[in-house]
């Protein structure tokens, strides 16, 4: 009986570290809209492993990948807009943390919006400003 109850104590432990932790079970979708008026330029990739891709997105494209993720995972993004460059984590601890909703066995979503004034994050694809962070600046 007492191995039993071990046994149990550990599996809710381990759950309890897996679900606030990025892991291996957990998918992360992530889109990139662009909401500016012009053309943007992007590439996305995962450093050292996983190139999602390039794109130019017009005024209200998406682009959309999904990736497993685990303790480490950074995705870079590099953005063009005219003269403009610059380079962000779309996805990175931070980014999980802002963007996990919990379930470790469903889809995350995260949802980028690419605007003049910046680069916005959210867990919501709602059109209402108060789901949406700004995350860094052109």
């Amino acid at each position: 009986m007492n191995l039993i109850i071990s046994a149990l104590f550990i599996l809710t432990t381990l759950s309890f570290n897996i679900a606030f932790e990025p892991n291996d079970f957990t998918q992360f979708r992530t889109w990139i809209h662009n909401a500016i008026e012009e053309n943007i330029s992007l590439h996305v990739y995962q450093e050292g492993r996983d190139d999602y891709g390039r794109a130019t997105l017009g005024f209200q494209e998406k682009f959309t990948w999904k990736c497993g993720v685990h303790f480490g995972t950074h995705v870079v993004g590099e953005f063009w807009w005219g003269e403009k460059y610059t380079h962000i984590s779309v996805y990175n601890g931070d980014v999980f943390k802002l963007c996990f909703d919990g379930n470790i066995f469903s889809t995350q979503h995260c949802y980028w919006r690419v605007q003049s004034d910046g680069f916005y994050i959210s867990r919501y694809n709602r059109t209402d400003p108060k789901y949406w962070n700004r995350w860094h600046t052109w």
